[in-house]
């Protein structure tokens, strides 16, 4: 009887026994299965984050408070975003902006293999002595009017662009709009001089004199001479507007620095040798061009050169009676309207688009100015006509001014046109 008792205990025994390595070496599993489990998060974690980011789909922002991240305002997919360094673990899933109180889940973005370059293009405008005040939540909008950021906060930020319905802000290192605001008011944001007037230069052909020919010194300019011009710009710090500036600066959207010109060229010779130029020095130049003369399809990509209408086939003179002095009886002044209207069609088809016109020989009247406008063009040059080549906020949109640069002209004399007292 005491045998089988003693069988039975160390039945029991060995059963418990058995059953505590059992639950042993399966906690142990389980532990085992859950670090590596937190490894392989860790490590999801640390392969995805990246200095510099995207966003991959329209997303939320986040602080941190009470303990918790907290919804703070949305971001729109394809944003790019600098994330700050933090210690990692597997409980790091949200990660600080750059630039913003808050902070992004780590899902939510993709690493980029290099930083981001924003157009910091708006920087060189002298921003308003005016802020505006944004409600809470602030609406950030891009130039095309698609909503970007929505922040759960008010923003006090200095006006850059006064367009119509809208006000150019800076936030992130990115020129924004925002549409409602609680207030604009007065403040002292600069007190650097900005311009009244904006000078527009004019230049014609840049040849090589060894191996081109060109016809008069009034629109032939030695490739020396035009990149002498360029360099002089440059290294001066001289801002060089697109039309488009141009555009805002007449409607005084946009505040500009003393050292700011507008560069054009007309008729599109020797295309070659004038934008590698621009390009080269990074000046901003509008090309005029006679479209059924000369093809600029392969220089549409350029950075620098835009390329705008000088007709397509109305670049020809002595061909109407002349209407001044100076008047060199351009097609323009006589063309029947309908034509005219063809005409620029024509060009800006040709063009893919243009909204800027120079006229033939400086040569306009009534009827040539509606045309214009009836084919939707923006601002439309001449000569100086009067003004030395200087146009403002009263200039008529479709007559604005232009100095002509002539190809014998010293440097001298075009860094006294650049330094002039407005």
């Amino acid at each position: 009887m005491k045998k089988k008792i003693a069988i039975g205990m160390c039945v029991v025994i060995l059963c418990v026994a058995g059953v505590f390595v059992v639950n042993s070496l399966s906690s142990k599993a389980k532990e085992d299965q859950e670090r590596a489990e937190q490894e392989k998060t860790l490590q999801e974690i640390i392969s995805r984050f990246s200095y510099n980011v995207i966003t991959n789909k329209e997303t939320f922002l986040y602080t941190f408070e009470n303990g918790a991240y907290q919804k703070c305002g949305t971001i729109q997919e394809g944003y790019p975003l600098e994330l700050v360094n933090e210690p990692i673990d597997v409980d790091t899933q949200y990660f600080k902006v750059k630039n913003f109180d808050a902070y992004i889940n780590i899902y939510d973005v993709d690493g980029v293999s290099k930083k981001f370059e924003k157009d910091q293009r708006y920087t060189r405008y002298v921003m308003f002595n005016e802020n505006v005040k944004t409600p809470t939540p602030t609406q950030f909008y891009n130039e095309d009017d698609e909503l970007v950021l929505t922040l759960d906060t008010s923003f006090d930020l200095p006006i850059i662009i006064k367009e119509d319905g809208k006000y150019g802000v800076a936030y992130d290192d990115t020129l924004f709009y925002v549409k409602e605001v609680e207030s604009v008011y007065p403040s002292d944001n600069t007190t650097i001089e900005t311009r009244k007037t904006i000078r527009t230069f004019t230049y014609h052909t840049v040849y090589d004199p060894e191996t081109q020919t060109c016809a008069s010194v009034e629109i032939c300019h030695p490739i020396e001479q035009f990149e002498s011009h360029l360099q002089y710009l440059r290294d001066e710090d001289f801002l060089t507007l697109t039309m488009e500036e141009l555009e805002l600066f007449l409607d005084s959207k946009i505040q500009i620095p003393r050292k700011t010109v507008a560069l054009t060229l007309d008729d599109g010779i020797y295309l070659e040798n004038s934008v590698p130029l621009v390009e080269k020095y990074g000046m901003n130049a509008t090309f005029f061009i006679i479209t059924s003369k000369v093809d600029v399809s392969e220089y549409m990509d350029s950075k620098y050169a835009r390329f705008e209408s000088h007709s397509d086939d109305m670049h020809n003179n002595y061909k109407c009676p002349k209407n001044t002095t100076y008047s060199q009886g351009g097609q323009m002044l006589c063309e029947p309207y309908d034509s005219m209207i063809a005409d620029l069609k024509l060009s800006q088809e040709k063009l893919q688009g243009s909204n800027y016109y120079a006229y033939p020989f400086f040569d306009f009247n009534d009827r040539a100015k509606a045309a214009l406008k009836d084919a939707g063009f923006h601002l439309a040059f001449i000569g100086q006509y009067t003004s030395n080549g200087y146009s403002d906020k009263n200039t008529d949109k479709m007559l604005i001014r232009r100095t002509t640069i002539f190809g014998n002209y010293p440097i001298e004399m075009f860094m006294d046109f650049c330094t002039d007292n407005d």
